[in-house]
């Protein structure tokens, strides 16, 4: 916290803006509560058998989320700062980007989570020594982004197309092993792979949010995000 405060003191312009941006808590308080609402009776549905409130609950979240995106819509007509910028999604790389973001966090959230129960279940390690099998990953992950601009800036696409292949062999090779048996690799070659996994991660995945926020305003850059 001390550095960040040091380098915001660095960084950070010294005069304040005198406009005044208001806020949008219906449109805040109305998105929580669709999504509560979903997801609720999803985490807790199939623990209590799916009872009748679970259902209704999901039911409910369709009509406060129509309803709350009208509000969105609505007040950003009349010139206000709506929590959803609607208009972004007009543009195609934002569309693009958005989907494409999602599929990348739908299969990385399903990897890191079967491989969580793998680590646990056949090679016998506990939540806390699995934790630390991904530690060398999300260094290589901050490694690689840290300079993922300046090799795109300099390859291109090609810098794109090697490091996301250099994801999917990090996959492949943990993949087909464990294919044959959750015991047919050892630790070692599983952070080998968790390695190039996250090597490659780290230059595809900004280069992606990058491209998605190209033509998004500054003023909404924090709300695309």
């Amino acid at each position: 916290c001390l550095v960040i405060a040091f380098a915001a003191l660095r960084v950070l312009p010294a005069h304040v803006s005198r406009i005044r941006a208001g806020l949008d808590p219906v449109g805040a308080v109305g998105v929580s509560f669709a999504l509560a609402l979903l997801l609720v009776p999803l985490t807790m549905g199939h623990v209590s058998g799916w009872p009748a409130w679970t259902w209704v609950s999901m039911a409910l979240a369709v009509p406060v989320m129509v309803a709350t995106l009208y509000w969105e819509r609505a007040l950003a007509a009349r010139g206000g700062n709506p929590v959803l910028v609607l208009s972004l999604f007009r543009s195609d790389s934002f569309r693009g980007g958005v989907i494409a973001g999602a599929a990348f966090m739908l299969y990385f959230g399903s990897f890191m989570f079967t491989l969580t129960l793998l680590l646990q279940s056949g090679l016998k390690l506990d939540p806390f020594e699995a934790g630390l099998m991904f530690s060398p990953m999300g260094v290589l992950f901050t490694a690689t982004s840290m300079i993922g601009g300046r090799l795109t800036a300099r390859w291109g696409m090609n810098a794109l197309v090697v490091s996301g292949g250099v994801t999917a062999l990090g996959l492949a090779l943990l993949a087909v092993p464990l294919a044959v048996s959750d015991s047919a690799v050892g630790l070692p070659w599983v952070v080998f792979c968790l390695c190039l996994v996250g090597a490659g991660n780290g230059v595809v995945l900004p280069a992606l949010f990058g491209a998605a926020l190209i033509n998004v305003p500054p003023q909404d850059a924090g709300t695309a995000s």
